[in-house]
């Protein structure tokens, strides 16, 4: 029997299931350089886009009382995966077609944030596991606010080498 395992795993190797070759030859282009090697270093995992998760909404503050936003974000790399990033974050809550806001050409920012994701230990806080989203909750909302208004949620993330991606939505009332 045990010959029988040796024999089978021996026979595997020539049946192309091993590690395929790395050498220069084998690369695009063929010519025996591999070619890759001149194009500038990127993180292949880098993410290149950022979709605010639907989970994301205005509510009130169980401890206070007072609206806040729960903002759910997630970050997606060149393939479509979900990664996690370190960057900078901003965000800007607007409010879009009040009395105040047609005033001034449509659009009224009514809040900014600013969220250093840079250090690993930080940037796994917010971090949620189990949504694989960024969660941040972002009080402090404006004295007078009303979540009657019409309001626009625009995320802005800086990646380390400074790509910049962005998403906005709309924020429906409680």
């Amino acid at each position: 029997m045990l010959c029988l395992a040796v024999a089978v795993g021996a026979g595997a190797g020539s049946c192309g299931l091993g590690p395929k070759p790395t050498t220069g030859a084998m690369a695009p282009g063929g010519g025996g350089a591999d070619r890759r090697a001149s194009a500038p270093a990127r993180d292949p995992f880098e993410p290149r886009e950022l979709r605010i998760h639907p989970l994301t909404r205005l509510e009130a503050s169980p401890e206070t009382g007072e609206p806040n936003i729960e903002l759910y974000f997630e970050l997606f790399d060149r393939w479509n995966h979900g990664v996690k990033a370190l960057g900078s974050l901003v965000i800007e809550l607007y409010e879009t077609g009040g009395p105040a806001s047609a005033s001034r050409g449509g659009e009224l920012q009514l809040k900014l944030w600013k969220v250093d994701l840079t250090d690993p230990d930080e940037n796994a806080v917010p971090y949620d596991r189990v949504t694989r989203t960024y969660h941040l909750s972002l009080a402090d909302l404006p004295v007078g606010f009303s979540s009657k208004r019409e309001l626009r949620l625009s995320v802005r993330f800086t990646t380390m080498s400074g790509e910049q991606l962005m998403a906005v939505q709309r924020l429906a009332a409680p």
